[in-house]
């Protein structure tokens, strides 16, 4: 996936030789990484709008259904 994302030029990666035992790769973000991320993270929060709003719906229903009002993220709130 880390390959990937260098090929994308999402990322660049330098080897760090510092320090005690093998050299390892490291891994930065690009300008366009940066850009991707933050696309991704406006396309999630979207979504978890999306996924709320379907729940609050179908608890909504269910507790209609019921003759009473659920909140599906109360339990998550104490």
């Amino acid at each position: 996936m880390l390959r990937g994302l260098e090929r994308d030029r999402s990322l660049i990666s330098v080897w760090e030789t510092a320090g005690a035992g093998p050299a390892r790769r490291c891994y930065q973000l690009t300008a366009k990484g940066r850009d991707d991320l933050r696309s991704c993270i406006t396309r999630l929060a979207h979504l978890d709008q999306v996924i709320r709003a379907c729940l609050q719906r179908s608890a909504d229903a269910f507790a209609g259904s019921r003759g009473q009002h659920h909140d599906p993220y109360a339990a998550s709130r104490r």
